[in-house]
């Protein structure tokens, strides 16, 4: 398969035990309709950019610092949603003096490696579809430090910082994995959020143009061809989908638009959801200034919590009125879903697929 033919794709978390458990799950319930697989980002990586708050908090450069007043926003209500009443009291910086920092890894490469090594001993086995790609999931820039920095003089430092180690990363991956069992997805989580004006903190400008400028800096142009490529635009799930609600998928179109451009080689899919009661055409009405080439759009409209599928029925008769050709997925990752949960949701990601493929 030399196009993303399949019409179904994970776009996060699994919250499974293993990676060979993620494999193995998501094979057996939904593998014939995936064009590529991610390990699920098991153990520490489930809380996704959580995990690099860990490291930062370490570094020698980087210290803690009581909150500010007016550095405050709606974050700090969705934590105190989900630490029951207790708000954060620090913050992140960058200590004074320091003009640049230089961090050792990020942990995404030596995972991917890990993991692509049971993945194609799975996919020997007959356990993946032989079809199978595997998807890298990696945080795009500011996502992977907006929730914890609050002081914008740090940004430019931290951006110089994280895009050096993410393309020194990026290699690595490039140079185990090959080219054409790869597919790298970038989580662009807290700039969306930016763009919908949801951090107070944030460094002013035009937030399209600055959350979209990392597809320039990032050494995207040495992924080879043969190696997919695509953006995953989150809203978020800390204290419960969506962290900031979109009233319409205007401003994911623009994103998209915006990073399609900017990414100096071919873009092979974008993701955006759509809210549960997207039942009105007009919500999707700017798919169709899309403008992308011949990227493969993957809606999120897949809400795995409703009882039948009557309403995935409605959003998606509402979008095809504007975009005739896309993909499916879920809003987001499961990495705060219990593992308890996550048959169900791939179960009905499967009766989705049946259903369309019933009519």
């Amino acid at each position: 398969m030399t196009q993303m033919e399949n019409n179904l794709m994970l776009v996060g978390s699994i919250p499974l035990p293993t990676v060979e458990d993620v494999f193995t799950t998501c094979s057996g319930l939904i593998g014939e309709y995936l064009p590529c697989m991610p390990d699920g980002e098991v153990g520490p990586r489930l809380v996704w950019a959580h995990y690099l708050y860990e490291r930062y908090k370490t570094h020698p450069d980087i210290e803690l610092q009581p909150i500010p007043k007016g550095m405050r926003g709606p974050f700090d209500e969705r934590f105190s949603r989900v630490a029951k009443g207790r708000r954060p009291v620090h913050h992140l910086v960058v200590k004074k003096g320091v003009s640049r920092i230089r961090f050792e890894d990020l942990g995404y490469s030596a995972a991917a490696i890990d993991s692509y090594a049971k993945f194609t001993r799975l996919r020997d086995q007959g356990v993946i579809p032989a079809h199978m790609r595997f998807q890298v999931a990696i945080p795009f820039t500011r996502s992977a430090f907006g929730n914890y920095f609050r002081r914008a003089e740090d940004y430019p430092i931290l951006e110089e910082a994280y895009e050096e180690v993410a393309n020194r990363e990026l290699a690595e991956i490039v140079e185990a994995i090959p080219a054409h069992d790869l597919a790298i997805q970038w989580d662009v989580c807290c700039e969306i959020l930016d763009i919908e004006d949801y951090y107070p903190w944030w460094p002013k400008g035009d937030r399209l143009e600055m959350n979209s400028e990392p597809a320039l800096r990032l050494h995207l142009d040495r992924l080879p061809e043969q190696a997919w490529l695509g953006y995953h635009i989150c809203y978020g799930t800390f204290g419960g989908w969506p962290m900031q609600k979109p009233k319409d998928v205007v401003l994911s179109v623009a994103l998209s638009n915006a990073l399609v451009q900017k990414t100096p080689r071919k873009v092979d899919f974008v993701h955006f959801p759509a809210g549960r009661k997207a039942f009105d055409p007009v919500y999707y009405a700017a798919l169709e200034d899309l403008d992308i080439g011949d990227c493969k759009v993957y809606l999120g409209l897949i809400h795995d919590t409703e009882p039948d599928l009557q309403d995935f029925r409605k959003r998606h008769a509402a979008a095809k009125q504007h975009l005739k050709e896309f993909g499916l997925a879920s809003v987001c990752g499961y990495g705060r879903c219990s593992p308890d949960e996550i048959n169900h949701a791939l179960e009905v990601h499967r009766e989705v697929m049946r259903d369309l493929n019933s009519t």
